[in-house]
């Protein structure tokens, strides 16, 4: 029998045959891997499938389309996708803004829009919403789904939703990862997953270029005054330098995080307009989620994100003023780096 959580679903599955999954720009192992496993599962049951995204996957990801092809944008290309789809599935993402160039598409005639993320914050706006944030990743909600008619799942849907939960989980370090968690990695492994071929595939295959610019930003790395705050700053010619883009970031922020007394780190973005893109993680007790819908934007209690409509010193001044102000309630009896933090280095690069 059918959850009722995805009836609705379900009934769109039966009733349609033409489908595009799409997420979000700069897309991530969560995005791509649940576009590539749920679009197995949906080829499985004898629908037409194409996973059309803003832009290209990263480096690091491009191994997912040997599962199913990833294309990006093009305009005659999105044209005719879009032309032809009866359903199109949005996944990790609520916020129309994230999908690029293909925001143009939302509303479409003819065109029945589901959402399906586990992200708080923003109001989805599709015609059909599955949001859980209970859910440590979009992939874990869509296995949900797709665990309802197990004699389909199979390796290839497998590798893809384990992608999207190593990524999701840090590997499954972060606070995310719950029994649940634990219990839909071991039913991917025992479905033919080798869990240290996809951990490499991740996190091993970087290019050059990508490592010096780490090392340049680790070196430039901000701190507050208190040490409890940390922070990068990120400018497009900076990029051009090291000719890396947005995705080469990832994984940036975790670096600060393993230092006794960071309570968050913040990576900020010069989109080049005037606005700042801000990525915000907690070490476990500052709601970086409470802060970034204040100000717009969502995520998560300790990974979060948002747009600010200020140029980039602006943005570092009123994420920092915000950021020092949640420190300062946290209950001083608690803080378990405290003593750590009293001894860092104070101010660094500031």
């Amino acid at each position: 029998m059918i959850d009722a959580r995805w009836q609705p679903f379900e009934e769109l599955v039966q009733r349609n045959d033409r489908f595009v999954l799409s997420t979000h720009v700069n897309p991530d192992g969560d995005g791509l891997g649940t576009e590539v496993g749920l679009g197995l599962y949906l080829k499985a049951r004898g629908k037409d499938v194409v996973v059309f995204n803003d832009g290209p996957p990263p480096f690091n990801f491009e191994f997912l389309s040997r599962l199913l092809p990833l294309e990006s944008f093009s305009a005659a290309r999105a044209d005719a996708v879009f032309g032809a789809a009866q359903v199109w599935i949005i996944v990790d993402m609520q916020n129309r803004d994230r999908l690029g160039r293909l925001q143009t598409f939302v509303g479409r005639p003819g065109l029945t829009t589901v959402i399906l993320d586990h992200h708080v914050g923003d109001a989805a706006f599709g015609d059909l919403n599955i949001v859980v944030p209970e859910k440590a990743a979009t992939g874990e909600l869509v296995y949900d789904y797709l665990k309802l008619d197990p004699t389909r799942l199979d390796a290839p849907m497998a590798e893809a939703l384990y992608t999207a939960l190593v990524t999701d989980t840090g590997s499954f370090r972060h606070s995310n990862t719950d029994s649940d968690v634990h219990t839909m990695a071991a039913h991917l492994l025992s479905l033919g997953v080798e869990s240290a071929v996809v951990q490499s595939r991740i996190h091993q295959h970087r290019h050059m270029d990508r490592l010096r610019f780490m090392g340049h930003m680790l070196k430039e790395l901000k701190t507050s005054p208190d040490g409890t705050v940390a922070w990068f700053e990120v400018a497009p010619a900076l990029l051009a330098r090291y000719h890396v883009d947005g995705s080469d970031t990832e994984g940036l922020v975790d670096f600060p995080r393993t230092v006794p007394g960071v309570e968050a780190v913040v990576l900020f973005t010069d989109l080049g307009d005037g606005r700042t893109k801000v990525s915000m993680r907690s070490s476990g007790r500052v709601d970086v989620n409470a802060i970034a819908r204040a100000l717009g934007g969502g995520g998560h209690r300790f990974a979060a994100g948002l747009t600010l409509e200020e140029p980039l010193p602006d943005a570092v001044e009123t994420m920092n003023r915000r950021l020092a102000e949640a420190v300062a309630a946290l209950d001083p009896t608690q803080k378990p780096y405290a003593h750590a933090a009293a001894h860092a280095t104070p101010g660094t690069k500031a």
